[in-house]
Formats: C-alpha cells, structure tokens, sequence
C-alpha cells in the first residue's frame, strides 16, 4: 500500500543547524485538531522528479498538497490540506516549500502527497500520490526521503524513468509553537534597464528584452550603500541606532533570481562578512510578480547560468580587475533551478501571490536558522493594493509587506510613518530594516506581523502615493517632519525602533541545496537596450535621529529584491 523509500540521504547544508525531536511532554493533553496532541510538525517538499507532461505547447505546471491520515483509528479526522506555490513548466519541479502542521502526528499517521497539475482555462489535473509511514519519517529526522509517485492510470513520464517525490521532516515536537521574532534588512535593486526606460517612456527598451539589468546608475547607487556603512565602520560613534551593528550580523543574504537583484545583492553587501564565506542564495519567491506586459519579470537563465550571466554583466560594467572578489563570491541556486519564473503570457492570480508570500514566510521561519538576514528584491506586489498605474503592473514587494503585514499596535504607536510606508517605495538602492514577529499562538503558517521598521544608511522612500513634501505633518512625530520637508517630492526619511518583549523561537530547518547545478538557458532575450551613461545621484541625507534600540536578540537576514 505504501511507497517504499528509495534514496535515504542526510542533507548537511552549509547554513545547517541541529535537526532534533523536542519530547519534553505534551503542551496540552486535550487534542487540538483532528483529535491529535497539540505540536508542531515541518514537512519540506523539495523537490518532484520525471513528471509525465500534462499540457500541450508546454511543460507540466504542477504543485504538491499535503496531509496526515490516520489509517487506523476512523473517528480521527484527516488533517488539513497544505500545498505548494505551483512551479511552472517543469517536468522536474524544485520547491523547498515547507509546511508546517499544528500537531504531533499519531503513531497510526500516514503522510499523504497529492500531486496536481495547474490549468489556467480548465479544471486542475491530478498527476499521482506518494505515501509514507509517520512511524517511518520519526527516527530520520532531517534526512532527504524519496518517494515513488504512483502515477493516474494511462499516464506515463515523458523520459521512462519512475517519478518521485523528495521530501524532508524538518521539525517536530510536541510543544506549542513560540513567539518568533526575526530581524530583515530588505534591499531593493538599483536602478534597472526597465526602471530607466519607464521614465524615459521608451517602450523599446521596455519590451526589447527580458530580465532586465541594472543600468551603469543602477550599480552606481548599490556601490553608494555599499560605500555608507563600510564608511560608517571606521567612524562608529555614527552609528546610533546600531543598524552597522545588526546589519553586519546577518548570517545568510537572499536574493531574487532576477539579474538585477542578484547584482545589486553582490555589489550592496561586497567586504560583508557572511559573503567571506557562505554563498548568496537566490531565492524564487522574491521575485517581482508578473502581470500582463511585464517582461522584466520573465527570466531568462537558470541553475548555474544564473551566476554567469550577473557575474559576466559586472565584469562588463566594472572590468575584471574591480570585480575580483565579487567574483569569489559562490551563487547558490536553491530553488531556482528550473523555470522560476511566471509565463510571459500570464498574469499571476492574487491566490498565487498570497501562496508565494505564505511560502517565503515559510522558508524564513523554518528554512533558515538566520535570526537576521539580507533580502534583496525586485517588485513584488498586488497591483491593486496601492492604484500603482506602472507599465506591466509591477509594485513593491516592500509595499505589499508593509500593507499587508504591518501590526496594528505598530500603526497605532506609529500612524504617520506606517501610513507613508503604505503608500511610497523604497528608492532604487534604499534599505529598510524590518522586525517582524510570529505569534505561535496563531497557527504554524500564519504570516509574521510587521512591530518595527526603520530606513537605513541613508536610504530614502520616494513616490507613488500621491503624499506631498509637507503631508503628515500635523500627526507625524517630530524627528520625522524635519524629513517631510526637507525633499521637494515625496520623498521621506527615517523612522523609530519599535521594540518587543516575549519568548523567542529561532526557525527549526535549514535551507540545504541539494539539487545538482543545471545549465539552462530558457526565454529570450529580444534586442538588448543599453544602459545610459550614468547620471550623477544626489547625495541622500543622514537617517533621522531616534533612540538607540536595546541590545536585541532579533534574528537579522538580508533579503535582496
């Protein structure tokens, strides 16, 4: 009846941390859903392997769902659904989504895997299951198991060999989820081809290629950040709120796939210590969210190409002698191994953007044992959360984050600042460093809540919501308006530390990258568009003074878009 397990491999990621069962007794002895004891179990689906395809003029668009079933005991109820962001066009899906369940699962326990191909105009197609004991997955707690699929009648894989699916059991104890509290430095790109072209009005060079880089003012202001907090680490009595301090204790850096971002994450945290050592690691759902038109959001490599081709822009744009030790720097696929991005001849459903962030919070909670982190994206956003009127549709992911996930005791203590974050984005090159904290209470997939959000290094939000130089000011706090009035456009700067109290859980996974390196070129890459000759940036002025924060414990990631 069930799948029998054909790969048992230990996974030992370079950002891997203890994998262990917590038994120090149950956290309550009520049963808390579908009459199970109260816990937590974290499933990693990393990856399907030789799907049969199940569209025509493409590759199969599949997504994986999940579930506990007890085979034994009929009066316990199967637990809920979970699922996957669906990855699109691939006969050999890369996911490392993890799912995590409120419960500890009963001895009696089958894991089940149902595995569905996505359709755009009709009815969703079931593909195969897979199966595994529970009894099985407990003493292999943290190995990579591979399961055969067992596929629908008459369907067949398109190579002949027998599909799989690769899972992992990441986290499992019989105690309540804890308060999580983590800490991110979100980066947003410097200034793209697209970016230039759309204020230039230039459809052309909108158009005339896919994934577009940074232009030469684009490296120009992620070199500028870069060059402000290496400046502040020889003067750190400037560092008053201790961002240097934070932002240099980050222990991994993620970007999106998308070449601009992967550039701006290398030449923004060049000299940072964890780049000495540990890799940049791209991560799909940091991509900017595709809408109709939106041909900066088709990618165009994958795998290991990825690497090359930013790594060959840079030399392009600086020469081989400025770019020697960004060189050195190792670009870690991870779930980019294959077509990560959105069809250019679709449009992303907003249950499709929802699931991405769902996954993203997800991999960040328990995927990574980084407290604190760089994140470098693009734009990621739903376009109708702010009117945005942008060619192709595309906002912020910032913005979405701010709209969607920002506390309402952080609104309350803060109206005008998170109102601003409601309505501007951060400026080409601009870094805001975010607290967000997950309530354990909750659910294990709940979304994390925004409790503190500051500029950094000078960086600056501009634009798009309408706000005037002097809007704010009647509520604003006064270190805030001095920064309202002092740029001609919406321009603002600043903010205040929020802070938190309450017991802390850092993220019980680690990312692994265990799926070999492809070298894959998929898209297409139209008629170039050089970039302009870089055009001198203004100087930025200082971040707002505020009360230096207490030492924190806060779990620091940077995340490049």
């Amino acid at each position: 009846k069930f799948s029998t397990p054909r790969v048992l491999s230990l996974t030992t990621p370079r950002l891997a941390v203890a994998l262990q069962e917590e038994t120090m007794g149950c956290s309550s002895s009520t049963p808390r859903d579908c009459g199970r004891d109260d816990g937590i179990c974290v499933i990693e689906v990393v990856r399907c392997q030789h799907l049969p395809n199940m569209d025509v003029g493409s590759l199969t668009d599949a997504y994986v769902k999940c579930r506990f079933v007890d085979t034994i005991d009929t009066n316990i109820q199967d637990s809920a659904k979970l699922k996957t962001s669906v990855q699109w066009n691939s006969l050999n899906p890369v996911y490392h989504s993890y799912l995590a369940f409120p419960f500890f699962p009963h001895e009696a326990d089958t894991l089940e895997f149902k595995i569905v191909d996505e359709d755009v105009m009709n009815a969703n197609d079931d593909i195969g299951r897979a199966e595994v004991k529970f009894t099985y997955l407990l003493p292999r707690i943290g190995e990579e198991l591979t399961l055969d699929i067992r596929l629908k009648k008459n369907l067949h894989s398109e190579d002949g060999e027998r599909p799989s699916i690769t899972i992992r059991l990441v986290k499992l104890s019989r105690n309540k989820p804890k308060k999580t509290r983590k800490e991110f430095f979100v980066i947003r790109h410097g200034e793209s081809i697209w970016n230039e072209s759309q204020g230039d009005k230039n459809v052309k060079g909108m158009v005339g290629q896919y994934d577009h880089e940074l232009t030469m003012r684009g490296v120009e202001q992620a070199q500028a950040f870069q060059q402000k907090w290496t400046d502040l680490k020889h003067d750190p009595s400037k560092d008053k709120h201790g961002d240097l301090k934070a932002f240099l204790s980050a222990s991994a850096v993620f970007s999106s796939p998308l070449t601009r971002a992967a550039q701006t994450a290398l030449l923004t945290c060049k000299e940072h210590p964890v780049l000495q050592s540990e890799p940049l690691v791209l991560l799909r759902n940091l991509r900017e969210v595709k809408n109709f038109g939106s041909f900066d959001t088709v990618g165009k490599y994958m795998g290991s190409d990825i690497e090359n081709n930013v790594k060959k822009k840079l030399i392009r744009d600086l020469g081989q002698q400025a770019t020697q030790e960004l060189l050195g720097v190792e670009i870690d696929p991870y779930d980019a191994m294959d077509s990560w991005w959105t069809p250019l001849q679709q449009k992303e459903k907003k249950e499709h953007i929802h699931q991405r962030f769902t996954d993203l919070w997800a991999f960040l909670r328990y995927g990574t044992p980084a407290e604190t982190a760089i994140l470098v994206e693009g734009l990621l956003a739903l376009r109708h959360a702010s009117g945005d009127s942008d060619f192709g549709g595309t906002l912020s992911f910032f913005r979405h984050m701010c709209k969607e996930e920002m506390s309402a005791e952080y609104r309350k203590r803060e109206p005008a600042w998170t109102a601003l974050l409601d309505k501007e984005k951060l400026d080409n090159g601009g870094c805001l460093r975010v607290t967000v904290e997950w309530d354990g209470a909750k659910g294990p997939m709940q979304h994390p809540v925004i409790t503190s959000a500051r500029l950094v290094f000078g960086s600056r939000l501009t634009g798009g919501g309408g706000a005037s130089d002097s809007a704010g000011d009647e509520e604003a706090s006064e270190d805030m308006r001095g920064h309202l009035s002092s740029f001609s456009r919406p321009s603002i700067m600043g903010l205040k530390d929020g802070d938190g109290e309450g017991d802390e859980e850092t993220g019980g996974g680690a990312h692994s990258n265990s799926s070999s390196k492809g070298s894959t070129e998929k898209g297409g890459s139209g008629g170039g568009g050089s970039a302009k000759k870089a055009k001198q940036a203004a100087k930025n002025p200082a971040s707002s003074s505020s009360e230096a924060p207490k030492e924190d414990t806060t779990a620091k990631v940077m995340l490049s878009f």
